[in-house]
């Protein structure tokens, strides 16, 4: 409700430096596996759009080809087709075998200590 007001005072709070932001919600996924989820307010979501429409095109120059993780024009099926290319050329067209890691740290993120600064 009420958009357009939500998004002024939004703007003029960013622009007189009185943004704060709020408590996210907390909840746990059970599928694919289980994992906690932090899910930001809206108003905190257009802010998170607005930074990474600013950094991005910073910290893209500086990221390999073959990382696909939120980067436009590198979703899911670019990154499917890049690894049936490598599965082709590694196994010389299906004809040898070759083999594939596929890695999940369990917990790696929820371990990370968030504490520390720079």
């Amino acid at each position: 409700m009420n958009y357009e007001s939500n998004l002024l005072a939004l703007h003029d709070d960013i622009e007189s430096r009185t943004y704060r932001i709020q408590k996210s919600i907390c909840f746990i996924n059970f599928k694919p596996v289980q994992r906690e989820i932090f899910a930001a307010e809206f108003r905190d979501r257009v802010v998170h759009h607005l930074i990474y429409n600013y950094i991005a095109p910073i910290y893209e120059k500086g990221f390999i080809y073959d990382s696909y993780s939120c980067r436009k024009g590198k979703g899911t099926h670019f990154g499917i087709n890049r690894i049936k290319k490598f599965i082709r050329s590694c196994s010389k067209n299906y004809t040898t075998d070759c083999y594939i890691l596929k890695l999940d740290i369990k917990g790696y993120f929820m371990a990370m200590n968030k504490h520390n600064t720079l």
